[in-house]
């Protein structure tokens, strides 16, 4: 859904993204419950452990440099639909003209420049992304160099190489 935000919330949009369009990435993600203690916990996981959120978001500004990715999170999908955003601090401010799910800090107090003073930055929503594209960038570049390290497991059931692998014998199997 397209959200158009009111004339009374442009004043809060930085200057320099006037023109761009405001998105944010959302991945589906399905859950068994959730339990009230864990409703929160598969976003937590998406943000700060996996890939996939920050690969998408770099990925969607690179090949649609019109827009601006202002938030990125999931929409657990169990007993109920829940939908968790965590946003750049330079939009917070219009966060009270959308309805879009609800928001999280999870990168406020992690996620930095190795060049930032101590404290919270304003630009952890960026430092996160950076984060985890280096990441993923060093997993690259450690499997492409030949270390790879195999952690045999269930997973060795549907893998396809695991007749080659040699390490599926000691997987759940």
């Amino acid at each position: 859904d397209e959200v158009i935000l009111p004339e009374e919330s442009m004043g809060l949009v930085p200057e320099k993204y006037r023109e761009k369009r405001l998105i944010v990435i959302r991945d589906i993600k399905s859950v068994q419950g959730p339990k009230p203690e864990e409703e929160r916990k598969k976003h937590e996981v998406c943000v700060l452990s996996d890939l996939q959120l920050a690969i998408y978001t770099a990925a969607f500004e690179i090949q649609n440099p019109e827009f601006k990715v202002i938030g990125a999170g999931i929409s657990q999908i169990g007993d109920s639909v829940k939908h968790y955003l965590e946003f750049d601090s330079e939009f917070e401010s219009i966060l009270e003209f959308i309805e879009i799910g609800s928001s999280t800090d999870f990168t406020k107090n992690i996620f930095r420049y190795p060049d930032s003073k101590p404290g919270p930055i304003k630009e952890h929503f960026s430092a996160w992304k950076e984060s985890r594209l280096t990441t993923a960038l060093r997993a690259r570049n450690t499997a492409l160099s030949g270390q790879v390290h195999p952690t045999p497991g269930s997973a060795c059931l549907y893998c396809s190489v695991k007749d080659m692998c040699g390490l599926s014998e000691m997987g759940d199997m």
